[in-house]
């Protein structure tokens, strides 16, 4: 993940907008959370790891830029802390129920259904974002804010 939010984020942030980096992201992400089902060595899942590091850069590093993006200066740390919140939200949920996936359906099927979520994820994002509303500080449109 230091790879993908220190070396390859900032990269990506200087050739995309940063919803596009993250709507890549997304996709990529839930295409390299499939691929883990893949592998059947140890070093198939040490190649496939480092794809996924780097969605998951590309996405936390460019969520929170879209979020302070979207918040007045006077709102912002406020909008910032409901987001972590959410986010934590988000970590501890599929924890708790991949248990019962794996037991219902099989070991494999929390890995299918996680990389299914996040591609759905990328669907919403796509339909429901629209980049002209984030008027509040136009300059962190354009990439990532360092």
């Amino acid at each position: 993940m230091a790879l993908g939010q220190g070396v390859i984020t900032p990269f990506i942030s200087k050739r995309f907008k940063n919803w596009q980096a993250l709507q890549g992201g997304l996709i990529f992400g839930g295409i390299s959370i499939m691929l883990f089902l893949v592998p059947r060595t140890t070093a198939g899942l040490l190649m496939v790891t480092p794809l996924m590091a780097v969605a998951i850069g590309q996405v936390f590093a460019n969520s929170i830029a879209l979020v302070s993006a979207s918040a007045t200066k006077e709102i912002q740390g406020e909008v910032l802390g409901i987001n972590s919140s959410v986010q934590a939200f988000g970590d501890a949920l599929p924890a708790a129920l991949s248990g019962y996936i794996a037991a219902s359906l099989s070991v494999s099927a929390p890995v299918l259904v996680g990389g299914i979520t996040v591609l759905l994820s990328a669907v919403v994002f796509r339909f429901m974002f629209k980049p002209g509303r984030l008027s509040h500080n136009p300059e962190q449109i354009e990439g990532v804010v360092h």
